[in-house]
C-alpha cells in the first residue's frame, strides 16, 4: 500500500522541482554605494548612503536599501550592544543631491533591538521612493 502512495507523490514532487524557475534570469552582481555620513547619538543611529548608478526597478532600490542597513547593523554591533536604538538609512541617487539634500529615494527607519524579545533589526518604516 505504501508503495502506491508513495510512487505518484515522488512523480509529482520531482514534476514541481523540474517546473521551478528562478525568477532573477541573470548572475548577481555587486554593487558599491558610498556611506556619506552616520550619524551616532543617544537613542538614534542615522546614516546617509549615496546610491551612485542609475536603477532600473524598484527591487533593486529595496535590495540595496535592505542590504545597506544590515551592513550598518554589523558595523555597529559593538556600539549598540543590546540596547534600544532608532536607525534611520537616508537614500540619494548621486553625491549632488546628498550635498542639496534632496532625499530622492527615500528613507527606511529600523528598531534596533526593540525589547528582549525582538533583537536585532525590525522594520519600522519604508518610505522608499522610485520614480523611473
Amino acid at each position: 500500500m505504501r508503495k502506491i502512495v508513495l510512487v505518484p507523490l515522488l512523480f509529482m514532487i520531482s514534476i514541481l522541482l523540474f517546473g521551478c524557475n528562478s525568477i532573477y534570469e541573470g548572475e548577481p552582481i555587486d554593487v558599491d554605494v558610498l556611506l556619506m555620513d552616520e550619524v551616532i547619538e543617544d537613542g538614534s543611529i542615522e546614516a546617509y548612503i549615496v546610491i551612485p548608478f542609475e536603477l532600473t526597478i524598484k527591487d533593486e532600490l529595496t535590495e540595496i536599501a535592505y542590504s545597506s542597513a544590515s551592513l550598518i547593523y554589523e558595523q555597529n554591533f559593538n556600539t549598540i550592544g543590546q540596547s534600544h536604538r532608532v536607525l534611520t538609512i537616508y537614500f540619494y541617487s548621486s553625491e549632488e543631491a546628498f550635498g542639496n539634500e534632496q532625499n530622492d529615494y527615500g528613507y527606511l527607519t529600523y528598531d534596533v533591538n526593540l525589547n528582549e524579545d525582538n533583537f536585532g533589526l525590525k522594520l519600522q518604516e519604508n518610505n522608499l521612493i522610485f520614480d523611473k
